[in-house]
């Protein structure tokens, strides 16, 4: 499955858990984007179980503090309390809840897509005007597991020398060598980039860098026209400057040379589950099962559930089904017995 596919999905469900504030939804989302990450190579978790917990209960109990709304009161708290004074509410606690599980939802969903789509893959989705951003962000993601590593290792080391961190001063035999490693590493990786002619990147022409700068200043001149006078004159300047500053980069883009090893052109099922995707998602967005935020306002009542709408967020799960049955079974990679 391309990168491009699992970007329309995460983009998708966040969309989705957006619109559909709603419990039983939510945990319907979150238990696609946990079995989809499930179904990775790894099986590492998504996200810890503690947090999954503590988005929920912190979004209720600021909500609860906040909003002295409903019908259902639990408890008062003083007036005289600042800010917080007043009822405590089942319908602010319930709201908060949701959108603390909404939030948590988003989280796990990507880092599902951050845990499927390597970084190279990502570095690739971006437009040719930003090869150099995405390079720099491609060698970070790379670098901090290496780093994460070898600060673990400097620890062992000083421990076993008898080197106990009591306060700040003491963290300095930690962090120098790791400043002195990382510096070393940068050093020896930019030599082997210019060896491979990365330094040789091409300058960005006049034409398309007066496109950029002027997209931007027409963009910027009807955001202030806007802002002051309204109407639809502002949004018409907002919308050229931005297309003028677009054209600008696709211009100047086209001035890079991009290479790839591998094919990652879109094959038939790719297509086949980006349809999908984007059906199961266009239907609950565009109101075809009505409006499925749940609202607890005034009074607490049970949330419903729409089957339809349900299946719909269920045909999310097409990518992970796709890539699990592409990938070949491990019992047929396992050597057979007296070999």
């Amino acid at each position: 499955m391309t990168a491009a596919v699992w970007l329309v999905w995460a983009l998708a469900g966040a969309a989705v858990t957006l619109s559909a504030r709603h419990p039983l939804y939510a945990l319907l989302m979150l238990a696609i984007a946990l079995i989809s990450r499930e179904t990775a190579s790894g099986g590492r978790r998504a996200l810890s179980p503690i947090l999954l917990f503590t988005l929920p209960l912190f979004g209720a109990v600021f909500n609860a503090l906040n909003a002295h709304v409903g019908d259902t009161v639990l408890l008062r708290l003083p007036n005289a309390l600042p800010l917080i004074g007043g009822p405590i509410t089942a319908e602010a606690l319930a709201y908060g809840a949701v959108s603390g599980l909404s939030f948590a939802v988003l989280l796990v969903w990507f880092g599902v897509f951050v845990a499927r789509v390597p970084a190279r893959e990502l570095a690739h989705l971006a437009p040719r005007s930003f090869h150099a951003v995405a390079l720099v962000v491609t060698l970070a993601l790379g670098l901090a597991p290496a780093t994460r590593t070898r600060l673990r290792e400097i620890q062992a080391a000083q421990a076993a020398r008898g080197h106990r961190p009591r306060g700040v001063r003491d963290w300095l035999p930690l962090w120098v060598p790791l400043l002195v490693a990382g510096l070393e590493q940068a050093s020896q990786l930019a030599e082997a980039m210019m060896a491979r002619g990365y330094a040789s990147a091409t300058r960005l022409r006049r034409r398309d860098l007066a496109l950029i700068v002027a997209g931007l200043i027409i963009a910027a001149v009807g955001g202030g026209a806007q802002l002051t006078q309204g109407g639809f004159g502002g949004l018409a300047l907002m919308g050229l400057g931005l297309a003028v500053f677009l054209g600008g980069l696709a211009l100047s883009g086209q001035a890079v040379a991009r290479t790839q090893y591998r094919d990652r052109s879109m094959r038939p099922t790719d297509w086949i589950v980006l349809a999908l995707i984007l059906a199961a998602s266009g239907a609950v967005l565009f109101g075809a099962f009505g409006t499925l935020a749940w609202d607890p306002y005034p009074t607490l009542l049970m949330p419903s559930f729409q089957l339809g709408a349900g299946l719909c967020m269920l045909l999310l799960l097409a990518p992970a089904v796709a890539q699990a049955l592409a990938q070949p079974s491990r019992a047929f990679d396992a050597p057979e017995p007296g070999r």
